[in-house]
Protein backbone atom coordinates (compact mmCIF):
# COMPACT_ATOMS: atom_id res chain seq x y z
CA UNK A 1 0.00 0.00 0.00
CA UNK A 2 1.27 3.80 -0.94
CA UNK A 3 0.32 6.70 1.10
CA UNK A 4 -1.08 10.21 -0.29
CA UNK A 5 -2.43 13.24 0.82
CA UNK A 6 -5.66 15.32 -0.43
CA UNK A 7 -5.23 19.06 -0.17
CA UNK A 8 -7.28 21.81 -0.84
CA UNK A 9 -7.26 25.97 0.09
CA UNK A 10 -8.57 25.40 3.07
CA UNK A 11 -5.31 23.88 4.00
CA UNK A 12 -3.67 27.29 3.51
CA UNK A 13 -0.07 28.34 2.60
CA UNK A 14 1.85 25.50 1.79
CA UNK A 15 5.91 25.13 1.41
CA UNK A 16 6.05 22.59 -1.06
CA UNK A 17 9.77 22.30 -0.60
CA UNK A 18 9.32 21.15 3.08
CA UNK A 19 6.68 17.93 2.36
CA UNK A 20 8.28 14.83 3.45
CA UNK A 21 7.84 14.06 -0.73
CA UNK A 22 10.33 10.55 -0.50
CA UNK A 23 7.66 9.21 1.51
CA UNK A 24 4.64 10.06 -0.33
CA UNK A 25 3.28 8.95 -3.38
CA UNK A 26 0.33 10.73 -4.69
CA UNK A 27 -1.89 13.73 -3.97
CA UNK A 28 -5.70 14.65 -4.79
CA UNK A 29 -6.51 18.01 -4.99
CA UNK A 30 -9.58 19.38 -4.82
CA UNK A 31 -10.54 21.77 -8.15
CA UNK A 32 -14.47 22.70 -7.79
CA UNK A 33 -17.55 21.92 -5.97
CA UNK A 34 -21.31 22.08 -7.46
CA UNK A 35 -21.86 24.57 -10.19
CA UNK A 36 -20.00 27.85 -9.02
CA UNK A 37 -17.45 26.99 -6.23
CA UNK A 38 -13.56 26.49 -7.77
CA UNK A 39 -10.67 26.14 -5.74
CA UNK A 40 -8.16 28.93 -5.44
CA UNK A 41 -5.59 27.08 -5.01
CA UNK A 42 -5.62 24.42 -7.70
CA UNK A 43 -3.28 25.23 -10.52
CA UNK A 44 -0.83 26.36 -8.49
CA UNK A 45 -0.95 23.43 -6.17
CA UNK A 46 -1.10 21.09 -8.63
CA UNK A 47 2.14 22.08 -10.45
CA UNK A 48 4.23 22.38 -7.38
CA UNK A 49 3.05 18.62 -6.49
CA UNK A 50 4.26 17.94 -9.86
CA UNK A 51 7.75 19.90 -9.28
CA UNK A 52 8.32 17.63 -6.21
CA UNK A 53 7.90 14.23 -8.03
CA UNK A 54 4.28 13.43 -6.62
CA UNK A 55 1.35 11.35 -8.71
CA UNK A 56 -1.61 14.23 -8.93
CA UNK A 57 -5.38 13.56 -9.02
CA UNK A 58 -7.96 16.18 -9.19
CA UNK A 59 -11.58 15.90 -7.45
CA UNK A 60 -14.88 17.91 -7.94
CA UNK A 61 -17.49 17.46 -4.91
CA UNK A 62 -20.68 17.12 -6.36
CA UNK A 63 -24.00 19.02 -5.65
CA UNK A 64 -26.29 16.32 -7.05
CA UNK A 65 -29.35 18.81 -6.95
CA UNK A 66 -27.64 20.99 -9.17
CA UNK A 67 -27.19 20.48 -13.18
CA UNK A 68 -24.83 17.66 -12.91
CA UNK A 69 -23.96 17.44 -16.92
CA UNK A 70 -22.62 20.84 -16.19
CA UNK A 71 -20.96 20.00 -13.40
CA UNK A 72 -18.68 17.65 -15.38
CA UNK A 73 -18.57 19.95 -18.13
CA UNK A 74 -17.10 22.46 -15.87
CA UNK A 75 -15.24 20.29 -14.16
CA UNK A 76 -13.37 18.39 -16.95
CA UNK A 77 -12.64 22.39 -18.63
CA UNK A 78 -11.10 23.21 -15.88
CA UNK A 79 -8.40 20.16 -14.81
CA UNK A 80 -7.73 20.20 -18.84
CA UNK A 81 -5.56 17.48 -20.00
CA UNK A 82 -4.96 14.40 -17.67
CA UNK A 83 -1.90 13.08 -19.16
CA UNK A 84 0.40 11.76 -16.63
CA UNK A 85 -2.31 12.04 -13.93
CA UNK A 86 -4.58 9.68 -11.71
CA UNK A 87 -8.35 9.24 -12.95
CA UNK A 88 -10.69 12.52 -11.55
CA UNK A 89 -12.54 11.88 -8.66
CA UNK A 90 -15.82 12.78 -7.59
CA UNK A 91 -16.79 13.15 -3.99
CA UNK A 92 -20.33 12.49 -2.90
CA UNK A 93 -20.69 13.79 0.47
CA UNK A 94 -22.62 16.27 2.55
CA UNK A 95 -24.89 16.98 -0.69
CA UNK A 96 -27.58 14.65 -1.28
CA UNK A 97 -31.35 14.30 -3.03
CA UNK A 98 -34.43 12.16 -3.46
CA UNK A 99 -32.90 9.17 -4.25
CA UNK A 100 -34.59 8.29 -7.75
CA UNK A 101 -32.56 11.86 -8.89
CA UNK A 102 -29.42 11.14 -7.38
CA UNK A 103 -28.77 7.80 -9.01
CA UNK A 104 -29.57 9.76 -12.29
CA UNK A 105 -27.96 12.84 -11.24
CA UNK A 106 -24.45 10.99 -9.92
CA UNK A 107 -24.33 8.85 -13.43
CA UNK A 108 -25.04 11.59 -15.44
CA UNK A 109 -22.06 13.07 -14.07
CA UNK A 110 -19.93 10.16 -14.16
CA UNK A 111 -20.68 9.48 -17.68
CA UNK A 112 -20.30 12.75 -18.78
CA UNK A 113 -16.78 13.23 -17.14
CA UNK A 114 -16.11 9.76 -18.71
CA UNK A 115 -16.83 11.05 -22.42
CA UNK A 116 -15.17 14.28 -21.97
CA UNK A 117 -11.81 12.89 -20.69
CA UNK A 118 -11.69 9.44 -21.71
CA UNK A 119 -11.03 8.61 -18.35
CA UNK A 120 -13.19 6.70 -16.10
CA UNK A 121 -13.60 8.62 -12.38
CA UNK A 122 -13.48 7.48 -9.18
CA UNK A 123 -16.03 7.44 -6.74
CA UNK A 124 -15.69 8.62 -3.43
CA UNK A 125 -18.07 8.35 -0.39
CA UNK A 126 -18.55 6.96 2.40
CA UNK A 127 -20.61 3.74 3.67
CA UNK A 128 -23.04 5.56 5.17
CA UNK A 129 -23.51 8.03 2.21
CA UNK A 130 -23.79 5.34 -0.52
CA UNK A 131 -25.94 2.97 1.72
CA UNK A 132 -28.81 6.00 2.31
CA UNK A 133 -28.59 7.66 -0.98
CA UNK A 134 -27.06 4.97 -3.56
CA UNK A 135 -28.50 1.48 -2.35
CA UNK A 136 -29.22 0.03 -5.65
CA UNK A 137 -26.91 1.57 -7.81
CA UNK A 138 -24.86 -1.60 -9.03
CA UNK A 139 -23.11 0.23 -12.18
CA UNK A 140 -20.92 1.80 -8.96
CA UNK A 141 -18.56 -0.72 -9.43
CA UNK A 142 -17.65 0.10 -13.03
CA UNK A 143 -15.64 2.76 -11.16
CA UNK A 144 -12.86 2.03 -8.82
CA UNK A 145 -13.74 3.26 -5.28
CA UNK A 146 -12.64 5.36 -3.16
CA UNK A 147 -13.76 5.36 0.74
CA UNK A 148 -14.11 7.51 3.25
CA UNK A 149 -14.22 5.73 6.49
CA UNK A 150 -10.88 7.01 8.88
CA UNK A 151 -9.67 5.32 11.46
CA UNK A 152 -7.50 2.21 12.21
CA UNK A 153 -9.35 -0.81 10.79
CA UNK A 154 -9.40 -1.92 7.38
CA UNK A 155 -12.84 -0.63 5.16
CA UNK A 156 -15.11 -3.50 4.91
CA UNK A 157 -16.97 -4.40 1.45
CA UNK A 158 -19.34 -2.23 0.41
CA UNK A 159 -21.88 -3.16 -2.28
CA UNK A 160 -21.50 -3.40 -5.26
CA UNK A 161 -17.89 -3.10 -5.02
CA UNK A 162 -15.18 -6.26 -4.02
CA UNK A 163 -12.45 -4.32 -1.96
CA UNK A 164 -11.39 -0.69 -2.75
CA UNK A 165 -8.57 1.08 -4.58
CA UNK A 166 -7.88 4.73 -2.11
CA UNK A 167 -8.96 4.58 1.90
CA UNK A 168 -9.15 7.96 3.17
CA UNK A 169 -7.93 6.77 6.58
CA UNK A 170 -7.50 10.27 8.17
CA UNK A 171 -8.89 13.60 8.19
CA UNK A 172 -6.52 15.18 10.72
CA UNK A 173 -2.60 14.67 10.45
CA UNK A 174 -0.30 16.96 10.54
CA UNK A 175 2.67 17.55 8.62
CA UNK A 176 5.76 19.84 7.59
CA UNK A 177 5.28 22.24 4.83
CA UNK A 178 1.47 22.11 5.69
CA UNK A 179 0.19 24.91 8.12
CA UNK A 180 -3.35 22.46 8.73
CA UNK A 181 -4.09 19.34 9.04
CA UNK A 182 -4.20 17.24 6.04
CA UNK A 183 -6.09 14.16 5.19
CA UNK A 184 -4.10 11.10 4.38
CA UNK A 185 -5.01 8.70 1.97
CA UNK A 186 -3.85 4.80 0.91
CA UNK A 187 -3.73 3.40 -2.04
CA UNK A 188 -4.51 -0.29 -2.45
CA UNK A 189 -1.36 -1.56 -4.59
CA UNK A 190 2.02 -1.03 -5.91
CA UNK A 191 3.74 1.49 -7.54
CA UNK A 192 2.99 0.10 -10.63
CA UNK A 193 -0.44 0.07 -10.17
CA UNK A 194 -0.65 3.40 -9.27
CA UNK A 195 1.25 4.30 -12.30
CA UNK A 196 -1.19 2.53 -14.25
CA UNK A 197 -3.83 4.91 -12.83
CA UNK A 198 -2.29 7.67 -14.58
CA UNK A 199 -2.21 6.20 -17.73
Amino acid sequence: MLIGLDLSQKNGSISWNSIPNLMLNFVYLKASEGLFKEDTSYSSNRQKAKDIGLLVGTYHWLDPKLNCKSQAEKFVQKIGSLQGELSPAVVLDTYHSSLPEIEKNVLTFLETVSALSGRLPIIYTSAVYWKQYLPKAEWGCKYKLWVDQPGLLFPGQLFPWAGWTFWQQSYQNFMPGLANQVGINWFNGSKKDLFQLAN
